[in-house]
């Protein structure tokens, strides 16, 4: 299969644009200092919503691993074990090589105890690092996207499948409702049972799928709508 190149240069500026929003929503959070009074009540609110670029972002990773297979060329769906093989290899050899650099940063420089630093690499080495509430609090943290991203590549064959066999827009709005259903439900359960926090529902779902999984879909949905006005989109 070629490989995917992008000739809408209008998703490299929203790219820039969701990037420099989170961007500003971690500085203004940890950096910055932000004082109680007017200038905090003025800013806080834009850059604590500043996080949602990362909606941008899922948005666009649904609308372009869909549009080969949804848009104007109307591919044929790649093999499941094909379709992992080629994005992970993508992913895995430069994240692998950031969690290994920051591992040995907090055993050597931070004296971080052996067996949790062991801990917190397998969890990133196996994509299963946002299950984990407690790694939110650690210098890890900003590696939870990848987990998710890891989820819903796992997930998309599938998706897509469903897309074609019933319709773009049944599809979506199909996933969009049982996600949230999902979520809904979640929220009353976890709350009505003993020794959980009423907080885990809230963070489960929005740091994993299915609860972000909407994202993607509408995503997958503005591909199949999509259709070029010049230029080939691939070549």
């Amino acid at each position: 299969m070629p490989e995917l190149r992008s000739a809408i240069p209008q998703l490299d500026t929203v790219r820039v644009l969701a990037m420099l929003a989170i961007f500003l929503h971690h500085l203004w959070k940890t950096v910055i200092p932000t004082p109680e009074g007017a200038v905090q009540k003025m800013f806080d609110p834009v850059f604590s919503s500043a996080s949602d670029g990362v909606i941008l972002f899922n948005f666009i990773s649904g609308f372009l691993l869909a549009l080969p297979y949804l848009g104007p060329e109307q591919r044929p769906a790649a093999g499941y074990l094909q379709f992992l093989r080629r994005r992970f290899l993508r992913v895995i050899p430069p994240y692998y090589l950031a969690l290994l650099l920051f591992t040995l940063a907090n055993i050597l420089r931070f004296s971080y105890p052996l067996a949790p630093a062991f801990d917190m690499l397998v969890q990133h080495l196996l994509f299963i690092n946002a299950l984990d509430y407690s790694n939110m609090f650690t210098n890890f943290s900003h590696f939870w996207y990848l987990s998710q991203l890891a989820q819903f590549y796992l997930l998309f064959p599938l998706i897509l499948w469903f897309f074609v066999r019933i319709g773009p827009t049944r599809a979506a709005l199909c996933t969009i409702s049982i996600c949230w259903s999902a979520w809904i439900l979640l929220a009353w359960y976890f709350p009505a049972t003993p020794g959980t926090s009423p907080e885990f529902p809230e963070y489960l779902m929005h740091f994993n799928l299915p609860g972000r999984l909407p994202e993607f879909a509408v995503g997958m949905w503005l591909a199949s709508l999509w259709r070029p006005s010049e230029q080939p989109l691939y070549r």
